[in-house]
């Protein structure tokens, strides 16, 4: 008896297909387990992109906020885009999981940080065009989803420049 794939039973070795699959793909598996010989089944399916739209409405600090507009929004998307990406993105830089939830607290915590936001007066999320209600906390994909981000920023009161950035994926 060797120790390699050839001697494992069909459960067993299915069980260690789906472990390695399930590291590296988001699936769906069906294995019936009611004889030595049942067989597993795997659906993979292909990751996808959930629209979702952040608008915001930041107050500058006080040395930023001549011109500030566009250059401070364009780090607002830079920033938001780098810790959402997929594959480099996440606090660990090793990628913003399938499904994972983006929580409002993140967001609020994230622009905070950067260089320039003195305060955010609003912060909005859409989901397929559709607003979130206040109490909702964040957008939890399926497990087979990504999240599309697109940021809006807006200056309040005495900033009148309101802009749009690219989309985040």
């Amino acid at each position: 008896g060797g120790s390699g794939p050839e001697s494992e039973s069909g459960d067993a070795l299915a069980r260690r297909i789906l472990m390695t699959l399930s590291r590296v793909t988001a699936l769906t598996t069906s294995i019936r387990l009611l004889g030595a010989k049942a067989p597993a089944t795997l659906h993979v399916v292909p990751a996808q992109r959930l629209p979702v739209e952040l608008r915001i409405s930041l107050v500058c600090l006080e040395e930023y906020r001549a011109g500030a507009g566009e250059t401070l929004g364009r780090l607002v998307e830079k920033t938001l885009q780098a810790y959402f990406d997929i594959e480099t993105g996440g606090p660990q830089q090793r990628g913003w999981s399938l499904g994972q939830a983006i929580y409002k607290s993140t967001l609020y915590a994230l622009i905070s940080k950067i260089p320039g936001v003195d305060y955010i007066t609003d912060l909005q999320l859409s989901v397929d065009g559709k607003l979130l209600g206040g109490e909702a906390n964040g957008v939890t994909p399926a497990s087979h989803q990504y999240i599309g981000l697109e940021v809006t920023c807006s200056f309040s009161h005495e900033q009148e420049t309101g802009i749009k950035t690219g989309t985040v994926t």
